[in-house]
């Protein structure tokens, strides 16, 4: 995917919500890229979920789930 494309553009809606030593982070990010092949620039929207917990003082991603919606059906 990066050998095809030039990202231009990245942006994140989320939401983190922390309990003790469990963190949850939800929602969209956004990336405009442009075909290193030539064309028009492609823009995708996607669904963003992280799950991370505290060890030893650290924070470690336990989860880190990104996923495009399905096209519509044909009508």
């Amino acid at each position: 995917w990066f050998a095809a494309m030039t990202i231009q553009d990245a942006r994140f809606a989320s939401t983190y919500t922390t309990s003790g030593d469990l963190s949850l982070g939800y929602g969209t990010a956004t990336v405009t890229m442009q075909p290193k092949a030539g064309g028009a620039p492609q823009t995708m929207t996607v669904r963003v979920t992280a799950v991370a917990k505290k060890v030893g003082g650290q924070w470690k991603y336990l989860a880190d789930h990104a996923s495009a919606p399905l096209p519509q059906p044909p009508s």
